[in-house]
């Protein structure tokens, strides 16, 4: 299945940008960095250096909500819609000219995911079902592996005849089917704090925790 739209390139018109932008001298490998900037051509530069190394990417979008978010002085840490407040970003963009951006990086993040790499879109319930469609066609539908729910407050008491909007979706792949990768604290954690942390063993899977996006762990290690 194949979603189209307005200005979709072809994946091998986005990876050709990557030679034509040229290796970025501002990574250097076995260091972390904060990268401020397009993300678009950060990732260009990292291809140049080397492909296939990143393990995890956790990516939180614009929604394409076509809305205005700003920073407030009560919300010092957060983006909201509140109108007072100095302007973080605008949101609006035509949905093929969205699509196609986040086209472009998903192709992109696939060819920077290691073998045994794997990617969480954060995006609302409006647009998840198109990049579910996007991310089938670049990853493989057989590497979609859950989408978790995130829920963003308390069910309220509305006054309109509509259900709230309180949850959005994180869409999970994995760069290969069979691989699925999250935390491994458990091999280094010992007595009192792994049992807390991992209480569930069974005697297949070894020790596990009851949260979804946490591999098992063998007994013993």
């Amino acid at each position: 299945m194949e979603l189209v739209f307005e200005g979709k390139r072809k994946r091998e018109d986005i990876l050709s940008d990557a030679e034509k932008h040229g290796a970025s001298s501002a990574f250097t490998h076995g260091l972390s960095y904060l990268y401020a900037g397009d993300n678009y051509g950060g990732m260009l530069g990292l291809l140049n250096r080397r492909k296939a190394f990143v393990d995890m990417v956790y990516i939180d979008p614009p929604f394409n909500t076509s809305r205005v978010y700003s920073v407030g002085e009560g919300r010092t840490s957060t983006v909201s819609a509140e109108r007072n407040g100095k302007v973080a970003y605008s949101d609006f963009m035509k949905d093929d000219e969205f699509l196609a951006m986040m086209y472009e990086r998903f192709v992109l993040i696939r060819e920077l995911l290691s073998e045994r790499g794997s990617l969480y879109v954060h995006i609302d319930v409006k647009m998840s079902g198109y990049f579910k469609i996007l991310l089938d066609e670049i990853f493989g539908k057989e590497c979609f592996k859950n989408e978790i729910t995130r829920v963003k407050s308390n069910p309220k008491n509305f006054e309109r005849r509509a259900y709230g909007n309180e949850k959005d979706a994180i869409l999970f792949y994995a760069k290969i089917q069979t691989r699925i990768y999250g935390t491994t604290c458990a091999w280094r954690w010992r007595g009192a704090k792994r049992k807390r942390n991992f209480p569930k063993p069974t005697p297949t899977a070894g020790v596990t925790t009851p949260f979804p996006c946490t591999r098992p762990v063998r007994a013993g290690a």
